[in-house]
């Protein structure tokens, strides 16, 4: 993280909205704050004030502590805890955050209880998923299907399946990787997507779904003429 980026974004966004809403709740406006916050040593304005409950101010330690003290000052006694409340997940990076009660317990002196975050745990979950058709393609015999040229590296390129996938694999009566490998061959791309170009952004569901018909006929024809050939 960049020396000028103290505290990341999200963390900054959770302070800037606590400051807002103890603010109102105390009854301080922006001026006293900030005179509150210069009497400590900091070269505060009512606009830096602004600023950081936007979430767009750096907000330094040094700074996160006086602010508890400075927002005290006009009323009831204010913690970091309090400056640092939440109802969601705060994300410390692109991959980790913390829950609300693990926040809490990590600056109340407890060990610090990291978790993934929601697009970490899809990308993970993503991957898992990869990781399940590459073995269930170990497991079958690429020649039943026409498929002995696959080169398993690729598929990592063909990545997790969809509810598409699924469908025309059920349909189809043929493991879902397969209908993914021969969807890539055929268009370049997955069957959801050749769709999506084939139909006009408003298109009704009963179009797309006459298209997704349409795909799907050609991927069993494709299937049956691989396996006539293997």
């Amino acid at each position: 993280m960049p020396p000028s980026d103290p505290v990341p974004q999200a963390i900054r966004a959770v302070i800037g909205q606590n400051v807002a809403r103890i603010r109102a709740d105390q009854g301080i406006n922006a001026e006293t704050l900030a005179e509150n916050m210069r009497t400590a040593g900091f070269a505060w304005a009512a606009q830096r004030v602004y600023e950081l409950e936007a979430g767009r101010k750096n907000v330094s330690i040094a700074e996160l502590l006086t602010l508890a003290a400075a927002i005290s000052r006009s009323g009831e006694v204010v913690t970091v805890p309090d400056l640092m409340r939440s109802e969601d997940l705060v994300p410390v990076s692109e991959v980790m955050g913390l829950t609300p009660t693990d926040m809490h317990a990590a600056l109340t002196g407890e060990p610090v209880v990291l978790s993934l975050t929601p697009q970490a745990r899809q990308r993970f979950r993503g991957l898992a998923e990869r990781a399940s058709v590459a073995a269930d393609v170990a497991m079958h015999d690429l020649a039943e299907w026409g498929l002995q040229d696959l080169d398993m590296d690729a598929l990592d390129a063909v990545g997790a399946p969809d509810a598409a996938d699924r469908k025309a694999a059920t349909k189809l009566g043929v493991p879902v990787w397969v209908v993914q490998v021969t969807a890539r061959r055929l268009w370049g791309r997955q069957l959801s997507a050749e769709r999506d170009a084939e139909v006009d952004p408003g298109a009704t569901a009963q179009a797309r779904g006459h298209v997704t018909r349409a795909l799907t006929e050609q991927l069993r024809m494709e299937i049956e003429r691989r396996r006539g050939n293997g």
